[in-house]
Order: structure tokens, then C-alpha cells, then sequence
């Protein structure tokens, strides 16, 4: 059996979510996803690799990350508030992020 043909050799999947691009820019890794949703490391692993979780676990990435379901879809930098603020100086940075807070905590 050493000339069995292997299917999609070299193939690399298309992944349709950017979750692995959330975690680095939240420096959360993928032991403590698997940890804070209760799932295998593999599991997680998977989802790095391009599989598409749970909706249940799009929902519980989406809470951990701090972001809502659809965002996890798109790259982190295309977050309009991301490129606003980093056209602004630190010190207006520090200033429109105190307000943001302000406006949360209310």
C-alpha cells in the first residue's frame, strides 16, 4: 500500500473567520480560549487552523475578544475606530479613551 494517492496534497484551507488575527492583537492564546469556553485544545487548534466554530462558540470568542459575532469576519484593523486612533497623537489617544470609558461606565 505505499502508492496510496493522498487527497488534496499540499492544499491549505481557506479560512473564512480572523480569529487567530483577534487573539494576537487581545494577547489571548489558544490554551486560554480552550479554558475560558470549556472546550479540547484541539478544538481550538482546529479553529486556528480554519475551521469554522459553534455559532454557540462564535458568540463565546466574540464575548471573550470584546467584540460582536460579525467582527470576528473581519481583520482587527479594519475597525474604523482603530484607524481613527492611530492617526491621533498618544495624548489625544489617552483623552478620546478616558471619554469612551466614561461613556461605558454610565
Amino acid at each position: 500500500m505505499s502508492d496510496v494517492t493522498q487527497i488534496h496534497t499540499g492544499k491549505t484551507p481557506t479560512r473564512l473567520h480572523y480569529i487567530v488575527e483577534w487573539a494576537a492583537k487581545r494577547g489571548i492564546t489558544q490554551a486560554k480560549l480552550a479554558r475560558r469556553l470549556e472546550v479540547d485544545k484541539s478544538t481550538v487548534f482546529r479553529w486556528f487552523q480554519g475551521q469554522l466554530p459553534s455559532e454557540r462558540h462564535i458568540i463565546g470568542i466574540a464575548e471573550m475578544f470584546a467584540v460582536e459575532p460579525t467582527d470576528l469576519f473581519r481583520h482587527p484593523d479594519d475597525d474604523w475606530l482603530t484607524r481613527l486612533l492611530k492617526s491621533k497623537p498618544a495624548a489625544e489617544r489617552e483623552r478620546i479613551e478616558q471619554a469612551i470609558r466614561i461613556l461605558l461606565a454610565s
